[in-house]
């Protein structure tokens, strides 16, 4: 079982926060369009119309969450921001 917290809302939808797993959870039911950020790139994923998958654009320094190394998690941050910010430019 992954380490999932109980799901914020972000802008007033339910998200899930998954850490950093392979195998977080879907949302149930699975309704409408899904988000899914990965944290390495997948060779196959389960297609479906509403879901959308973002890998990082290289190896995550942190591949598994380890309070103990601040600057690899830092590092990790770093990285997805940056990837999101490349995403939504488009």
């Amino acid at each position: 079982m992954p380490p999932v917290f109980k799901p914020p809302h972000w802008d007033g939808r339910p998200v899930v926060d998954g850490g950093m797993a392979d195998q977080a959870p879907m949302p149930e039911p699975d309704e409408g369009e899904t988000l899914i950020l990965l944290t390495r790139a997948y060779e196959r994923l389960p297609e479906a119309d509403t879901r959308y998958y973002i890998h990082p654009s290289e190896e995550t320094p942190a591949d598994k969450i380890d309070f103990t190394d601040p600057a690899k998690l830092q590092e990790t941050w770093a990285l997805g921001e940056a990837d999101a910010k490349r995403i939504l430019r488009g």
